[in-house]
């Protein structure tokens, strides 16, 4: 495998790890709404299922720390780009978008998709 191919193959598989994350993420807060709403609904006292509430909580905090800790990675995989040469890594959703490495300036970033079409040219 190239050194690119190395790179470019270690940013989708981050891009890939870090929406499964945010997907648990996103499943247990709907099981939270599900017990609150469900509690509600049934007309239960809010101590029934307080440890799992508290339970709930904790599984979430503990991902979230651990999606900040893999957002934190593409800085490490930046940094280990640099090392072997390699200056430009994909970013984007989808890991296609070339992001060239800091050059010291600031450039206008264009959102391409709030872009409006219906206009004549």
């Amino acid at each position: 495998m190239r050194r690119k191919q190395l790179v470019v193959s270690s940013v989708r598989q981050l891009h890939t790890a870090e929406d499964a994350l945010e997907q648990t993420l996103v499943e247990f807060a709907k099981l939270a709404q599900m017990l609150g709403e469900g509690r509600m609904s049934t007309g239960l006292s809010a101590v029934v299922g307080q440890e799992a509430i508290d339970g709930l909580a904790d599984v979430y905090k503990r991902l979230s720390k651990a999606r900040g800790q893999a957002v934190g990675l593409h800085h490490v995989l930046k940094d280990a780009c640099e090392q072997i040469g390699e200056g430009a890594v994909l970013g984007g959703p989808d890991g296609s978008k070339p992001v060239p490495p800091p050059s010291g300036r600031l450039i206008e970033v264009v959102d391409i998709t709030k872009r409006d079409d219906t206009k004549a040219a």
